[in-house]
């Protein structure tokens, strides 16, 4: 008669208290870690997007400049004729002038990394590309493109008596018969939330 021995059920060592903790504690520190990986790179990519924001709106107080020092080197007549948007009349001969719309871009120096602004022929509103700059020069001008003493939302802020004559009624005047010139210059370029631009207002004179 054969005899069989006893099975014994396997036996199972408990993890110690200590064991338990230790290992709590290092998921901890696992996940402390990883969490302070993520707020660093957070602050990095915030970094480096407020970085090229402000690169974009030095480049863009730089192509402002440029623009108007273009319209302080002409004469008072022709500031207007030159840069309003009728190319018929461009003090050179039609469409010689740059308009009412030009474009700039800032680009980087391949020898000195300087940043250098310039103008872009040939562009348009929809050109995608990369630190291109739109110039808007605006006037108070009729629907006629006349010069308007009665542009009221315009001239808010501007002196409205362009001729000097005492009142400032007159709708429809040439660049030959007002001593004063109103105007805004409008940089707008695409910022990483959308579009953005600058103004700058300036009131040329005669004399």
């Amino acid at each position: 008669m054969s005899q069989h021995m006893p099975m014994r059920a396997p036996e199972f060592t408990p993890l110690s208290e200590s064991a338990g903790t230790g290992l709590i504690d290092v998921l901890l520190a696992m996940s402390v870690i990883i969490a302070a990986a993520l707020t660093a790179f957070h602050l990095t990519v915030s970094t480096v997007a407020t970085g090229a924001a402000n690169e974009r709106l030095s480049a863009a107080r730089r192509v402002i400049r440029k623009a108007m020092t273009d319209l302080e080197r002409r004469t008072f007549d022709e500031v207007f004729l030159a840069f309003n948007d009728n190319p018929m009349d461009d003090p050179e001969g039609p469409s010689s002038a740059p308009g009412a719309e030009t474009f700039y871009e800032a680009v980087r120096s391949a020898e000195n990394d300087e940043l250098i602004i310039r103008r872009v022929d040939g562009a348009s509103q929809t050109s995608n590309r990369a630190g291109l700059f739109r110039v808007v020069v605006e006037f108070p001008t009729a629907s006629d493109g006349s010069l308007s003493e009665t542009r009221t939302d315009f001239l808010k802020g501007f002196p409205s008596d362009l001729n000097r004559n005492g009142h400032s009624a007159d709708p429809h005047l040439g660049v030959a018969d007002v001593d004063l010139l109103p105007m805004r210059l409008r940089v707008v370029w695409e910022g990483s939330a959308g579009p953005e631009s600058l103004e700058l207002a300036r009131v040329f004179s005669r004399r």
